[in-house]
């Protein structure tokens, strides 16, 4: 008889969500992960917000949880240094850019996703979110990615 495995489960964050924007740039639905504090929970607040960009190959849940726990989990860690007052509230929204650079590129046969991205970033990504959770105000505003997000984020 074969012993059972032990399987890590991963909670996910309380203050973590899946979310849409709907993207005319891109004629989808683009998802994205959002992680909300309790201090951006009454509405449009003044506190900031970091858009986060994930990497090739990768997805919105990148930078938190992931794929059965394979991300950077970030959310988690966030939610710990706020609830320990070391780290100032928050919004992050770790955003779907698929396997593009986050540029506006006409399509080519080179193994990367093309369309109006950098549209859909800078007009409706940013716009919808910073609109939902937060007074939109580029000075609060923080932008990062990793890889090949790291390009989409400069």
């Amino acid at each position: 008889m074969a012993m059972p495995r032990s399987i890590d489960v991963v909670e996910r964050d309380p203050w973590t969500t899946a979310a849409n924007v709907e993207s005319a740039a891109l004629g989808r639905t683009m998802p994205v992960e959002v992680f909300v504090p309790p201090a951006a929970r009454g509405g449009p607040g003044s506190i900031p917000i970091a858009f986060l960009f994930h990497g090739r190959g990768a997805d919105e849940t990148q930078w938190f949880e992931g794929h059965g726990g394979d991300g950077v989990g970030l959310d988690r860690l966030a939610h710990t240094l706020i609830a320990g007052g070391t780290l100032p509230p928050l919004v992050i929204v770790s955003a779907s850019i698929d396997d593009s650079y986050g540029l506006n590129s006409l399509p080519a046969s080179d193994g990367y996703d093309h369309g109006r991205y950098e549209d859909y970033i800078l007009e409706e990504l940013i716009p919808t979110m910073e609109e939902r959770y937060v007074r939109g105000s580029p000075s609060r505003r923080l932008v990062g990615g990793l890889s090949m997000g790291g390009e989409t984020a400069l």
